[in-house]
């Protein structure tokens, strides 16, 4: 899908976007839950017909705000933006970027920079799904236009936005210098299909495995590869159903990455639920002791630190939240253009290692 496809075609509303009555600096007000002077964020929804795009609909609705947009081919879209008052278009060419405040992105990684630019450029802010990128050289060039664009651009690493994955890392200093960290995911997946597994942008590693690399960058800082493995276990496609990879940190720190699809559900315990259908396990070794991720909270030194009490929201309005504090100047950024930088260089550096090991 270009991102400039195809004629415009709408819900039914004059225009080609809904008559809301609008509040001071054209921004929509929120109903119910928020008081009567704060105003709600305008958004377009690019991709919104995917399983990403989808739940961005969901998590907007969710916090009160307002859905404006919601571009994609699919018929299916058309019948969910008349259902909630939203314009539809097949092309984001066809959207005035006036009559939104923000724009979220759930393509395939190639359509992602130019899209992203467009709509900054424009003074919009941008959520991202990740990666943001095709490529390294496309990631370093969107890198460079984030430092000055002046409006929020936010890459979708979720999971730093869940309550018990921060308290984690909260108190991963109290174990002492990191010297070993664990990251291991499983997702239930019966059938796999589409760009996600094609090669260049598809397979567990970018799909599903970069936030398991975005996580090691956040909880271990600066890293290399040492050595990485790709393969079909369960599905017979063009990219790989399986990845693992060993990385090293600057001060020694060993970091092992492990990320699978499979078509049987999670067996652990311990670890922390992604989705209801996904398993997430974190644990790591320092000088002063251990610490594990539990789906309560977290054992540290044998200590159970219980987090049942403290809220999880759906990852996606957990997200969302944060990228509307962000963007309204109400909270520094938990996740940058540059942490997904860092994440497809390590990304791109498991390929270059694995095909130097396979020769």
């Amino acid at each position: 899908m270009r991102i400039a496809v195809g004629p415009t075609r709408h819900a039914e509303c004059s225009s080609g976007i809904c008559r809301q009555t609008l509040g001071p600096a054209g921004l929509l007000p929120i109903r119910g839950r928020r008081s009567n002077e704060e105003m709600a964020m305008r958004f377009a929804i690019v991709g919104a017909g995917g399983w990403a795009g989808q739940r961005h609909v969901d998590a907007v609705l969710a916090l009160g705000h307002q859905v404006v947009a919601l571009i994609d081919p699919a018929d299916a879209v058309g019948q969910r933006a008349m259902d909630i008052g939203a314009a539809w278009f097949e092309s984001l060419d066809a959207l005035d970027l006036d009559s939104v405040d923000a724009v979220t992105l759930a393509l395939p990684p190639e359509f992602h920079p130019e899209a992203t630019k467009r709509i900054a450029t424009a003074g919009r802010h941008v959520l991202c799904e990740k990666p943001m990128a095709p490529d390294l050289v496309s990631a370093r060039d969107l890198a460079a236009f984030a430092r000055d664009a002046g409006v929020t651009i936010m890459p979708g690493y979720m999971l730093r936005c869940h309550a018990h994955l921060r308290a984690f890392a909260e108190a991963l200093p109290a174990i002492g210098r990191l010297r070993r960290l664990s990251i291991a995911t499983m997702t239930l997946k019966t059938e796999v299909g589409g760009w996600r597994t094609q090669p260049g942008h598809g397979g567990v590693m970018l799909v599903n495995g970069i936030h398991q690399l975005d996580i090691a960058n956040w909880l271990a800082g600066s890293l290399t590869v040492e050595s990485a493995d790709f393969r079909n276990v369960h599905f017979d496609m063009p990219t790989e159903d399986y990845f693992s990879a060993l990385l090293r940190g600057v001060d020694g720190c060993s970091v092992r990455v492990e990320s699978a699809w499979s078509p049987f559900p999670p067996q652990y315990a311990d670890g922390m639920w992604t989705t209801p259908n996904g398993k997430m396990r974190i644990e790591a070794e320092g000088d002063a002791g251990a610490i594990v991720l539990t789906a309560g909270g977290y054992r540290i030194n044998k200590e159970v630190i219980d987090l049942s009490a403290i809220e999880v929201a759906d990852p996606f309005v957990a997200e969302f939240s944060h990228f509307i504090d962000t963007a309204l100047g109400r909270a520094a950024p938990w996740m940058t253009v540059y942490d997904n930088l860092r994440a497809q260089e390590l990304a791109a550096g498991c390929r270059r290692m694995y095909r130097s090991d396979d020769q």
